[in-house]
């Protein structure tokens, strides 16, 4: 989940989207809402053991040029799941963008190996306070966090809070506990890692709230990014009666455009 302001109708509210509106204008029974598109600041973290950090670190490249694209305040850092040393169990290498090759941390080998642990213990040190967390595991075992240390239901609500998931890279074995949470966190199972890593990049939102009730068939939609002035209504826009919102179908609009939104009000 993506979070910014919305400044809507007439008068100023907040709510948790990906975007930013200004007042909207009229003319005639028109409705006009307009909204900045922006991208909010997402934390990555790369849990994983040394047996599948290569994998990662190859994939690399892919999540660096997805970033690029969105403009977004984001950090990425890899974690090990090795819990055995408590002096570095839960710390986060933060990885630089700019540096030609990333520089990976030397991952330990401690037993136990504990995702769940490793990452609550990233969560409650590392990450900055209010901002996005989007986890990727890459462990070949399950989890074998140690009773004290957290479990899987623990992890879910903290990511809950923050609007947080879970996602999982494939592995030989068996994860059910794993798997189990990136379902409960509306995560996903990847076979791929470099398909992993660019599903880690945030993207903008394409829904945008309506200032009006509106009637759906008078809703058109323009987008303007770089001075080119994209329009879009009947099937290439979608709309939700109950939120009162409209998107687009198969389209995302790019970080620092405007959406202009124009209808007639019910």
């Amino acid at each position: 989940m993506l979070l910014t302001s919305i400044l809507a109708c007439a008068t100023t509210t907040t709510q948790p989207t990906a975007l930013v509106a200004t007042p909207p204008s009229t003319t005639g029974a028109e409705v006009e809402d307009r909204f900045a598109v922006t991208v909010d600041p997402v934390d990555v973290l790369l849990v994983t053991d040394p047996a599948l950090a290569p994998t990662l670190a190859d994939a690399l490249p892919a999540l660096w040029d997805a970033l690029l694209g969105t403009e977004s305040d984001a950090r990425v850092g890899v974690v090990s799941t090795a819990l055995g040393d408590p002096t570095t169990a839960g710390e986060v290498t933060w990885l630089d963008p700019t540096a030609p090759s990333a520089t990976w941390p030397v991952l330990g080998e401690d037993l136990p190996l504990g995702a769940v642990g490793a990452t609550l213990l990233a969560l409650d040190t590392q990450v900055r306070p209010g901002v996005e967390v989007r986890v990727l595991v890459a462990q070949e075992a399950d989890d074998a966090t140690p009773a004290g240390m957290g479990t899987d239901s623990e992890l879910a609500d903290r990511l809950a809070l923050v609007g947080g998931r879970l996602d999982l890279l494939d592995a030989p074995a068996s994860q059910p506990v794993l798997e189990g949470l990136a379902t409960s966190t509306g995560g996903s199972l990847w076979t791929d890692a470099t398909d992993a890593l660019e599903a880690s990049a945030p993207l903008p939102t394409t829904t945008f709230p309506l200032s009006a009730l509106a009637d759906p068939p008078t809703i058109e939609v323009e987008v303007t990014e770089d001075g080119v002035v994209l329009r879009f209504d009947g099937a290439e826009l979608t709309y939700d009666p109950v939120a009162n919102t409209v998107g687009f179908d198969r389209f995302v609009p790019s970080p620092g455009s405007m959406v202009v939104a124009r209808y007639l009000p019910r």
